[in-house]
């Protein structure tokens, strides 16, 4: 530290001196560069000249040998008629070449497209199995909850033979508890899991709108809610929920007062579509 303190000191000090010695390098430069400068421009020059004398020199030579020159120029015209030949030869095997070359990109890119083409179709009959699986897997599930549902009718059919609400129709009905639930709430994002936007309405294509799990009824199917009163409305089954599980069904309603006051209810569900 103290001896970078001394060398600014001095800097400081000395600044005019310092000052002077630099543009006194500077014009030493300048002056050795601009010597230089006349060294290259005097060399050139005197190349220069040089190659003068020589040309005139050779072209004393050739006019002393006129006739052997005109043989050389014969033979260098032939030779250069040759050599234009090979090179339009060479040019022509080139443009055969690059036409070559084209026809083959073009035909890579053809390829290509078609292998990309080919990988879609391949992706979109790949979807459409998907999609084919998921719709037999609904439907079976469907058949079986139908299955299921006629069995337990014909069983409580056999045990109650005075039961005239469930045979009169059809013997699809199973019971199912009924909750409520909201879209307007804190965290509630409005959007079913089939994607429908419910933020302000509790109805989807008419009907009412249900979360189901999708192991007991399938998600986009039509069911029949029957009420221990005895009223029947449809709905959708439309939405899921982290507690609904088995025979546990969430009816949509408009807010959190409804979903408290309605409480949790006894119904009975069918299966339509």
């Amino acid at each position: 530290m103290l001896h970078l303190k001394s060398i600014l000191y001095y800097i400081t000090s000395n600044k005019r001196k310092i000052l002077s010695e630099v543009v006194h390098a500077l014009f030493l430069v300048f002056m050795a560069f601009l010597a230089l400068a006349v060294l290259y421009f005097s060399i050139a020059y005197f190349e220069n000249q040089r190659m003068i004398e020589e040309k005139d020199a050779m072209i004393s030579e050739l006019e002393s040998r006129t006739g052997y020159q005109e043989e050389k120029l014969i033979e260098i015209e032939e030779e250069n008629k040759l050599q234009l030949d090979t090179i339009k030869e060479l040019k022509h095997e080139n443009d055969e070449l690059r036409q070559g070359n084209e026809n083959l990109s073009l035909q890579l890119e053809q390829w290509e497209q078609k292998h990309k083409n080919q990988v879609n179709i391949n992706k979109e009959k790949d979807s459409e199995i998907s999609r084919l699986k998921n719709r037999i897997e609904e439907l079976d599930k469907k058949v079986n909850f139908k299955q299921a549902s006629k069995g337990g009718g014909a069983s409580k059919e056999s045990t109650q033979n005075n039961s005239s609400d469930t045979s009169s129709n059809g013997g699809g009905w199973q019971s199912f508890q009924m909750t409520h639930y909201t879209a307007r709430c804190k965290g509630c994002i409005g959007i079913t899991a089939t994607g429908h936007n419910v933020k302000n309405t509790i109805y989807q294509n008419g009907m009412r709108v249900i979360a189901v799990d999708p192991n007991r009824i399938p998600l986009g199917s039509t069911v029949e809610v029957k009420r221990s009163d005895g009223t029947i409305f449809k709905a959708y089954a439309s939405d899921t929920g982290g507690r609904i599980k088995g025979n546990i069904v969430d009816l949509l309603v408009a807010d959190k007062s409804s979903a408290r006051s309605k409480g949790r209810q006894q119904v009975q569900i069918r299966i339509i579509n």
